[in-house]
């Protein structure tokens, strides 16, 4: 089995089920792999075979749903972001559309306004969608796989675009590493297969093209959907108990049992002055308060998220260099010459708790 491929509209895939399928020989905790992949190459795939899945996919829980990954390098370390960038070749483009409830005709019409008509596309419904929350998976194969990073600037620019249609895109698929999970039918699925010509993204593709950042109207930036999506998105894939613990907070134990309170880093009395809700916190620590750590509640608290809690920890309270990190990866020339930091903290500090 051939750990890369790099025929013209024949690439393969690398394909695993479960999250946990994993052939690495040490894990990322540093220990051991002992399963008995460990050390050999993933099995792989074609387009046609993803064509057929689609048709008839599997009903299995998300646990051990089957996964491809983009990128054409099989070999133990796929899972790998950085070898994968390196060793691999790309044959497709992926989105992953998980909010919103966009109908599938309107999905389509997007990617088919990033990419044009006349453009192979496979459109499919997530395991997790349901009748009232469709959720889908964006496919477009290439006719010439790409190395990994011209990959990224095209996957990222086929992101902005599908969100200049008004979808929200999930944009951990930029990651070349990152599981592209296939069809595994849910409580809803459909598909969508539009036959025609695998895409080329020859050098003057629009998706290849650096994209610069419009600076006349920056409040109006500030709250576009990129900036708020890719917050969000954040939000969502750290929960934050992970994030507190990360940054030096002691969960409270009471009777043998963790509750939902925490004592802040900042504090030095014995009390657990910040509560998780799970969808924010709130802290009632003056210590908190006058650190300037999230936002500041008319009633002397101060409350946030995870972002809010990265913002602070990782870059020191400054917005401007935490927005630069999330939107770096979208490879836009100055992206902080788009920031106005101050329009983004009060758009933030309207949030309901």
């Amino acid at each position: 089995m051939d750990a890369q491929a790099t025929h013209i509209g024949e690439s393969t895939f690398p394909i695993g089920f479960g999250s946990g399928d994993t052939h690495a020989t040490t894990l990322g905790d540093g220990s051991k792999n002992t399963r008995e992949a460990a050390g050999t190459p993933y099995e792989t795939i074609g387009w046609s075979d993803i064509v057929c899945w689609a048709m008839d996919p599997p009903s299995v829980p998300k646990i051990n749903g089957p996964w491809m990954l983009c990128g054409s390098y099989a070999g133990p370390e796929a899972r790998n972001h950085a070898t994968q960038r390196e060793q691999g070749m790309f044959g497709v483009l992926a989105a992953d559309i998980d909010a919103g409830d966009p109908p599938v005709g309107r999905v389509i019409a997007a990617a088919q306004a990033c990419v044009g008509r006349g453009v192979e596309a496979l459109v499919y419904a997530s395991r997790g969608a349901k009748p009232t929350e469709r959720k889908w998976r964006v496919l477009i194969p290439l006719a010439q796989p790409l190395d990994g990073d011209t990959w990224a600037k095209a996957q990222w620019n086929f992101f902005d675009r599908l969100m200049d249609k008004g979808l929200i895109i999930d944009p951990v698929l930029a990651r070349p590493g990152q599981l592209c999970f296939l069809p595994n039918k849910g409580d809803y699925y459909h598909y969508e297969w539009i036959s025609g010509d695998f895409l080329t993204l020859d050098e003057g593709h629009s998706l290849l093209k650096e994209r610069e950042v419009e600076v006349e109207d920056t409040k109006k930036w500030i709250t576009s959907r990129s900036a708020i999506v890719m917050i969000d998105i954040f939000n969502r894939r750290n929960p934050i108990e992970d994030l507190l613990a990360r940054y030096g907070y002691v969960q409270e134990v009471r009777n043998g049992t963790t509750t939902d309170n925490w004592r802040s880093p900042m504090q030095t009395s014995e009390s657990f002055a910040t509560r998780n809700f799970h969808t924010h916190w709130v802290s009632m620590s003056w210590a908190d308060r006058d650190a300037k750590i999230g936002a500041k509640h008319k009633i002397d608290y101060v409350w946030g998220d995870s972002f809010d809690l990265f913002v602070f920890f990782e870059h020191k309270n400054e917005m401007g260099a935490a927005m630069k990190e999330l939107r770096a990866r979208q490879r836009l020339t100055n992206p902080a010459q788009a920031l106005d930091v101050d329009a983004l903290r009060a758009f933030l500090a309207r949030r309901e708790v």
